[in-house]
């Protein structure tokens, strides 16, 4: 039975690079993609039909069981059954992104429609992928979780069948069970469905995105609070791990929540929606600040710190948002929220927060921790890091600055207030580059940006651009009078464009 359903795969994949119509028909094509998975408890309340169907294939006849999972009685379980169910979820996924990524024929397009409708109402498809969450197989679980998402976006975008069963569960999953590994693998498939959103080639991206995004909205600000929260003092709030995999299970769900977050800033500086989902970064920014100082992993620190490099410069991840079809809109309370951000990040350093910052004395790749089959000698520390914090400060200065230059009675303290936090950010830098002689002997107090940034060119034009605004800005504080002096005291603290 494999063989001939191989024979089948084959033929369908080959059609559909071609964008031809199937030569099977929408139930035959449902049949044979429906993926024979075992059952178990589900969290899913959904009563599956009990009826048994047959469908003819060229004179076989094939039997359906109530989840229209083929039934074979002379095959028995081989080495090569997850290889099927992979073959079958990733033609699933191929089929359903071809709907709404690409624009084919319309007898094309009616039988791909056809054919996922009726593994969504008729089969009940999603429930059987679900039980895949979570299993030894991670490629299995990956799989599976792409193939919901993309099977969801089908049913918001072209289908008339409401995602009800779906949103419940994983509202239900998102609030009981928060931090969980099923919790991670729901957020990691609410985070593709609004991928695909961005990228795909639907003119109305904010409408498509309320219609997912609306009903999760509480319970997708409540998950970032609990996910901040959960790491604060160095230690975990809800108790410390009792087994040696409950460290890793929080690690991945911190890393799934960041990655949503990640593609909710994109949507923020792009498109013109009004979420609390969408703001929990702005407005909970000290929680973030908290949880890099945290004992949660380096990597997850890290990337947190990028995302707020994210906000600071109205960017979105390469991986989440189509630049050709990105809409110029953005939220009317961005700016706000944008100087609540700066705000918040002055007064963390103010505190000290630069002193409690963790880097790896080591360069690091590809957001890993270290290098592997390195010698001991590598010179100096993950740049990354010392780069991306030196230019959420730089801009954060800058966003505070134009803002404060409308109130006349704070202009006398804020020359003191920017030496301020240039001076720890200079101290913060000595300290992590303390080995590096390079630093230590730099011809210029101001060549330290371009040492810095010297990797990276568009980091490197944006804090030039934000050091620039800042001199041409406190040049305008004082008098010619004191201007010389002025010019000194920014030259020592590191600021002076020349």
């Amino acid at each position: 039975m494999m063989e001939k359903c191989l024979i089948y795969h084959r033929q369908f994949y080959s059609e559909m690079l071609a964008g031809e119509k199937p030569s099977k028909s929408s139930h035959e094509l449902a049949v044979f993609l429906y993926p024979d998975v075992c059952e178990k408890d589900s969290i899913f309340s959904i009563e599956m039909k009990k009826s048994n169907q047959v469908y003819n294939f060229h004179g076989d006849s094939v039997s359906v069981d109530s989840h229209g999972t083929l039934l074979d009685h002379h095959s028995s379980t081989t080495e090569g059954q997850n290889e099927m169910l992979l073959l079958q979820m990733n033609m699933i996924h191929l089929l359903s992104s071809k709907l709404y990524s690409e624009i084919p024929r319309e007898d094309v397009r009616e039988t791909y429609l056809k054919t996922i409708t009726i593994l969504l109402e008729d089969m009940e498809i999603i429930p059987k992928l679900a039980l895949l969450f979570g299993c030894q197989d991670k490629l299995l679980s990956h799989m599976a979780m792409k193939c919901i998402a993309s099977l969801i976006l089908v049913q918001i975008l072209f289908t008339k069948l409401p995602i009800d069963s779906w949103m419940n569960s994983c509202l239900d999953i998102l609030s009981k069970e928060p931090g969980s590994q099923q919790s991670a693998h729901w957020v990691q498939t609410v985070t593709v469905i609004v991928k695909d959103i961005l990228k795909g080639k639907s003119q109305d991206k904010t409408g498509t995105l309320q219609k997912l995004l609306i009903p999760m909205d509480t319970a997708l600000h409540n998950l970032y609070l609990f996910t901040f929260s959960s790491c604060r003092g160095g230690s975990q709030t809800s108790g410390d791990f009792t087994q040696p995999d409950d460290e890793s299970v929080a690690t991945i769900s911190q890393l799934a929540v960041v990655h949503l977050l990640e593609v909710m800033v994109g949507i923020r500086n792009h498109l013109e929606l009004n979420l609390s989902c969408l703001k929990t970064l702005y407005l909970h920014t000290p929680l973030v600040l908290d949880f890099v100082t945290s004992s949660a992993q380096y990597f997850i620190k890290k990337k947190l710190i990028l995302l707020l490099k994210m906000c600071m410069l109205g960017q979105a991840s390469d991986d989440a948002c189509n630049p050709c079809h990105a809409s110029p809109q953005q939220d009317s309370h961005l700016h706000g929220d944008l100087l609540e951000v700066s705000f918040t990040l002055l007064q963390a350093v103010s505190l000290g927060w630069l002193k409690r910052i963790p880097v790896n004395p080591r360069p690091c790749l590809f957001g890993g921790s270290e290098i592997l089959d390195v010698e001991n000698n590598t010179p100096g520390p993950d740049m990354v890091m010392l780069r991306t914090v030196s230019l959420i400060l730089i801009k954060a200065m800058e966003i505070n600055l134009k803002n404060t230059m409308d109130a006349v009675k704070d202009k006398g303290c804020l020359k003191n207030e920017l030496q301020s936090c240039l001076s720890q950010l200079m101290l913060f830098l000595k300290m992590h580059l303390q080995g590096c002689a390079q630093f230590q002997q730099l011809p210029h107090p101001c060549a330290w940006v371009s040492f810095v940034f010297v990797e990276q060119d568009d980091d490197l034009v944006e804090v030039a651009s934000a050091l620039l605004t800042i001199y041409t800005h406190c040049r305008g504080l004082v008098s010619p009078l004191v201007l010389t002096t002025l010019q000194t005291q920014t030259l020592s603290v590191y600021y002076s464009p020349h």
